[in-house]
């Protein structure tokens, strides 16, 4: 028993409110991430298809679970997916600093903290799945409750059958009718989120949103990524923007992003391959074209087409148990855009019609019949994904994919430098070095064998041939991705893989070790074509791809004179 008269004072670790955690929380985000954690949650629960609505109307305030809910029945952002909530998501979307997805290999979204990046938009954000409604509420203020152990918890979770009674029939209004959900509604086989837009100041943030707004940001967000977004994803196929103007009820189609039905059978093939046992090496390749339409905009329907190979597994015994210990998978993936002359003409469907591997990618003998001059291969500003696109330039001509441990603000990967030694850094170096290199390469052998020989007999010197080639002078101030240079062009020159382009002879393509080595100029070509006169295998390189090559120890060993 304690004593009445001993003075006390409160002492020890105090826990913040949540808002201000949240708060913190917010400068990590920006609200161009919100699309993408949406994407991110809706593919891990499995979801195929991702609705987004910016409803402009405001609905009835009366009948409510409580008054203090009225100031959120006006326009708000509506993300639906065709998933459900299970009991372990139900769980997990309340924690802020853990998330129990960390724990599954095949999750992306393994920060859980990345779901309050909608707190920029919202204070009280609503979830509807099964027979549950949720809804978080970091004031503590308007949708709180008290859990088992006597705490106050930052939300509250009801069921459908609660909400149908005449006193609160207005709570569901907001989203009564839209994507298949009617407010008598007892079981919802799908999972709608609605987050009504902040119209004051709040203890989370200071900033308001207006529908048109949100509808911006969300227009510009898609714009930006609508052309890749899919491409390392596992299950989401299809994003759609709709808006409901005030005074309306029916929906209208803004702008969409799907993978197009051609590509469909062959990407669910590789990904059932991709789900085998990571103790062994499984590597697929595979086309894929996606299409995304602003529906504002006449004709404004973009198509693009890409080359995607992806890895999983390795037999370094090392890089597997760091794997087990983070909790994370060595899987990797490369994508790079292919020419439009490829597909309308069926030759990377000739190509390959099934997922195929590095050893058959290097097998195949492919030659299409048309000139250089046809050829136009778009030009990508590469990004590092982690399976959804991090806002990080890499320099590269392609797309790279892992499952990169990135920063707290996922903004960057962590990588061993002074600073970082951490198993993390780690993890994502050894994941460059031991995976992406061979999948890179993997995509470069594809490349030529898709080329074949379309130049023509007296064309010496063809770029589009190194085309999907690291430059060195794009990966200047780029230290991170600079190293996969360095690897990469060490490796194909190591394993003498046939990249380089000769026009001499029947076999257009050969490997570092059985050609000479020239830049394309004036000077060297005179003693290159010399040497062909001879019948000698003679490279010309262009000056960028040679000037890569030069920085490296390997130029010592290339047959140059």
């Amino acid at each position: 028993m304690s004593n009445p008269s001993v003075h006390k004072q409160t002492f020890g670790t105090r826990v913040p409110p949540l808002t201000d955690v949240v708060r913190t929380l917010l400068g990590k985000y920006t609200e161009g991430q919100i699309l993408k954690e949406l994407v991110q949650n809706a593919d891990d629960a499995g979801a195929t298809t991702i609705r987004l609505l910016v409803d402009y109307r405001s609905h009835p305030t009366s009948n409510l679970i409580n008054a203090s809910l009225a100031p959120f029945q006006g326009p708000s952002l509506i993300a639906w997916n065709n998933a459900m909530f299970s009991e372990v998501d139900w769980e997990n979307i309340g924690k802020l600093y853990k998330s129990d997805k960390m724990a599954d290999h095949g999750k992306v979204g393994r920060f859980g903290i990345g779901f309050q990046s909608v707190h920029h938009i919202t204070d009280l954000p609503m979830i509807v799945s099964g027979s549950s409604v949720g809804i978080l509420d970091p004031h503590m203020k308007y949708a709180s409750d008290i859990d088992s152990q006597g705490v106050k918890t930052g939300g509250k979770k009801y069921t459908l059958a609660s909400l149908v009674k005449p006193e609160v029939q207005n709570q569901l209004t907001p989203i009564d009718g839209l994507f298949s959900f009617f407010k008598t509604e007892l079981y919802y086989k799908s999972t709608l989120f609605r987050f009504p837009l902040r119209t004051n100041p709040s203890e989370i943030s200071d900033k308001c949103y207006t529908a048109e707004d949100v509808l911006k940001e969300l227009k510009l967000s898609l714009a930006k990524d609508a052309s890749h977004i899919f491409l390392f994803l596992r299950n989401v196929i299809r994003i759609e923007l709709f808006t409901i103007r005030p005074n309306q009820n029916k929906m209208t189609l803004e702008s969409q992003a799907f993978i197009n039905e051609a590509s469909l059978s062959v990407i669910r093939e590789a990904q059932r391959k991709l789900q085998l046992p990571t103790s062994q090496i499984t590597s697929v390749m595979y086309p894929c074209s996606i299409t995304e339409i602003n529906c504002s905009v006449a004709d404004a329907s973009r198509q693009h087409f890409w080359l995607v190979s992806q890895t999983i597994g390795t037999n370094n015994d090392a890089l597997r148990i760091r794997a087990e210990s983070l909790k994370v998978s060595p899987t990797v993936g490369v994508a790079a855009p292919l020419p439009l002359e490829f597909h309308s003409n069926g030759l990377v469907e000739n190509l390959i019609n099934d997922p195929i591997s590095l050893k058959e990618a290097i097998a195949i003998s492919f030659k299409p019949n048309f000139s250089s001059k046809t050829v136009s291969l778009p030009v990508i500003k590469g990004l590092a994904f982690c399976f959804l696109p991090l806002p990080l330039c890499t320099g590269l001509p392609v797309h790279i994919n892992g499952y990169f441990i990135p920063t707290d603000d996922r903004q960057h990967i962590k990588w061993p430098i002074l600073e970082n030694t951490s198993a993390e850094a780690s993890w994502n170096k050894e994941l460059v070095e031991d995976l992406l290199i061979p999948t890179y390469a993997s995509i470069l052998v594809a490349w030529t064998a898709l080329l074949g020989t379309f130049s023509k007999p007296n064309d010496l010197h063809n770029v589009i041939a190194y085309a999907l080639w690291p430059v060195v002078t794009e990966m200047k101030n780029r230290p991170i991705w600079s190293t996969i240079l360095i690897y990469l062009l060490t490796y194909i020159c190591q394993k003498y893989f046939p990249l380089f382009w000769t026009p001499l002879g029947t076999d257009n393509w050969v490997s570092v070790n059985s050609c000479y080595v020239f830049v394309f100029t004036k000077e060297e070509q005179k003693i290159g074509l010399q040497l062909a006169s001879l019948q000698e295998k003679v490279v010309f390189l262009p000056e960028n791809i040679s000037a890569s090559l030069g920085d490296l120890p390997i130029k010592a060993s290339l047959p140059t004179l």
